[in-house]
């Protein structure tokens, strides 16, 4: 017998309608009952004149005519395990995932030791993070330039594509001794092989020689300031980067992918490959939407990052770019600290540059993409989940609410309001520049594989929980 929620609102292409839905661990009917608004206003007039209605009591869900999203995915995080755990761990990174509404996550390869170079790592890492997470996740195998001093990097990219990596995580620029950058020769290296495998590089798209050469400047002069710093790595550093990565998708045909891009000028040469036919395709994260350079200045290094923000006009041009479909998807670049100790060494050259992000993602979105029109309700959902599925090859089992879909549900109650406490967080590290920020909309309940996961403010499964999900490309 299947499980059923009633009176959940999906989107459905550009329409929504309150829906049934059917499942037990995949979805197995979804029935539209009437059509609904879509327009954040008429929505919530919607479900105030629904909720006036008394209904009768049922065994099953009933979603209360919350907004029902899919679960969603966030591809592009750092948890830290094992190696620096005092940061963060597959538990509590997973946990703020589930508390945020997001089902799948897929874990970076630099920030492990050993870092997921080989299979011999991966697997190393599999069986102390399956103990862990609460909820699903991938992982991206990586190619660090010491791998080339070894000429093992060919073996090795081999070997992690049939465990089922999502991809190749690549350097332009590092700062990680156990993970170093890749030369624009060494990048069109990996690029052939990636071709062969059918898989995505990834690539922190910031120019080495342009970065270096400005820290350099400003470090002999003293120079402390935060303009110092994002100067060093501004909008020039990303732009130089992305050419090499342009050209470098030009002459190999692979299919490459920029993470976290942060400016209006980078994007341009984004859309103008895609329109060319280069197999290119980029993310963004939350505080490229939120902040700019001025807030950076305001709030000091809890805002941190690298890339760092921008400026207004760039925040505004990578919204526009989630809308037209250029930028794919929002991720988080999750990577907390030992808070505030890394976030306070006396230079913004040395304090750490991350912070967690995976338990806001959804509240960011839905409140200032959705609620203020920046974003439909199918626009919010494909950027959310639906696109990263595809982009890895996840989307057999995640990424829509279809049916032989796994049963991931959000519900959102976009009537009630949140309000960032970042001691409330459950990262390991208390801190957000989000703190005291307003959201509008409320995650109520998460569904993992048809098990309640969460419930408003309770955990309802234990660690190890979470299933490791595999790129189809291995079949």
């Amino acid at each position: 017998m299947p499980k059923k929620i009633i009176n959940a609102i999906i989107s459905s292409g550009e329409r929504a309608y309150l829906c049934e839905i059917k499942y037990n661990s995949y979805i197995s009917d979804v029935i539209e009952k009437e059509e609904v608004p879509v327009k954040p206003t008429e929505l919530a007039d919607y479900i105030r004149s629904k909720r006036k209605i008394k209904r009768e009591l049922t065994h099953c869900i009933d979603a209360n005519y919350c907004i029902v999203l899919p679960g969603a995915i966030d591809a592009h995080v750092h948890y830290d395990d094992p190696g620096f755990e005092w940061r963060e761990d597959f538990y509590t990174g997973t946990l703020a995932a589930a508390f945020g509404g997001v089902t799948l996550v897929a874990d970076m390869p630099c920030t492990s030791i050993p870092p997921i170079i080989n299979t011999e790592n991966l697997q190393h890492k599999l069986q102390i993070i399956k103990k862990k997470a609460v909820v699903d996740f991938a992982l991206w195998g990586g190619v660090s330039g010491t791998e080339f001093e070894k000429n093992t990097y060919k073996k090795y990219m081999y070997g992690l594509k049939e465990q089922g990596v999502i991809g190749f995580k690549t350097y332009l620029i590092s700062g990680m001794d156990d993970f170093t950058a890749l030369v624009p020769s060494q990048l069109e290296e990996v690029a052939f092989i990636a071709k062969e495998l059918d898989l995505p590089v990834a690539v922190h798209a910031e120019d080495k020689a342009f970065v270096e050469r400005m820290r350099a400047e400003f470090q002999r002069e003293n120079r402390n300031e935060i303009t110092c710093y994002c100067q060093a790595r501004g909008v020039e550093a990303e732009v130089l980067a992305i050419k090499t990565v342009i050209r470098t998708a030009q002459k190999t045909g692979a299919h490459f992918h920029v993470v976290h891009l942060s400016s209006k000028r980078g994007l341009e040469l984004i859309e103008k490959a895609q329109a060319s036919g280069i197999h290119i395709t980029t993310e963004t994260c939350p505080h490229f939407l939120a902040f700019t350079q001025e807030d950076f200045e305001k709030q000091g290094s809890i805002l941190k990052t690298a890339p760092p923000v921008k400026f207004a006009e760039d925040k505004e041009a990578l919204w526009e770019g989630l809308k037209n479909g250029a930028i794919s998807f929002v991720a988080t670049d999750h990577a907390g600290c030992d808070y505030p100790k890394e976030k306070s060494t006396g230079s913004i050259w040395t304090d750490y540059g991350g912070m967690p992000g995976s338990e806001l993602m959804i509240p960011f979105i839905f409140s200032e993409g959705f609620m203020k029109n920046r974003l439909s309700l199918h626009e919010m959902q494909k950027i959310l989940s639906e696109n990263a599925a595809r982009n890895y090859r996840l989307d057999s089992h995640k990424g829509r609410i279809n049916l032989s879909k796994d049963a991931d549900f959000v519900f959102i109650d976009p009537l009630e309001k949140t309000k960032v406490d970042q001691e409330k967080l459950h990262s390991k590290g208390k801190y957000t520049p989000f703190h005291d920020r307003v959201f509008k909309c409320r995650i109520e309940k998460i569904i993992l594989r048809g098990n309640v996961i969460i419930d408003h403010t309770n955990l309802l499964v234990d660690p190890g929980f979470g299933s490791y999900y595999k790129s189809s490309s291995i079949t």
